[in-house]
């Protein structure tokens, strides 16, 4: 799997859920261009262009969103994400890694989980953050 092609995934699991803010940051995402994408060898940060004539999410609140993370070669916690948005807008997506992890570029032993007891999602702790 390419790197691209782990992003969508990973924004695909970010902006899931059934929210009026999820949907429209979907639709922005679906829009948006990548502006630069640099890999610092222990993460990497994409940094997006939305048309800032495309109505704010949130009454322009910003907030990040950071409730998915990584297993790496079955380790958990090992690789972490966090979705920027900036007055309402899509602005960037950062992986990082903990520990000593150098960033892994062969994806097939990567698995994302959202950060629960469950596994689920929790929307409403979610929603809290832009409510």
């Amino acid at each position: 799997m390419e790197h691209e092609e782990f992003e969508n995934k990973l924004m695909d699991m970010l902006l899931d859920g059934d929210d009026d803010v999820l949907k429209e940051i979907r639709n922005q995402f679906l829009k948006a261009t990548v502006k630069s994408r640099k890999f610092t060898g222990g993460g990497f940060y994409t940094n997006y262009i939305v048309d800032k004539q495309i109505t704010p999410v949130a009454n322009g609140k910003t907030f990040e969103i950071m409730d998915v993370y990584a297993y790496y070669r079955k380790i958990e916690y090992t690789l972490g994400f966090i979705l920027f948005i900036k007055n309402g807008h899509l602005t960037e997506l950062e992986g990082y890694t903990v520990a000593e992890f150098a960033w892994p570029y062969d994806y097939s032993e990567v698995t994302l989980k959202y950060d629960s007891p469950d596994g689920k999602r929790d929307l409403q702790k979610l929603k809290s953050i832009w409510s």
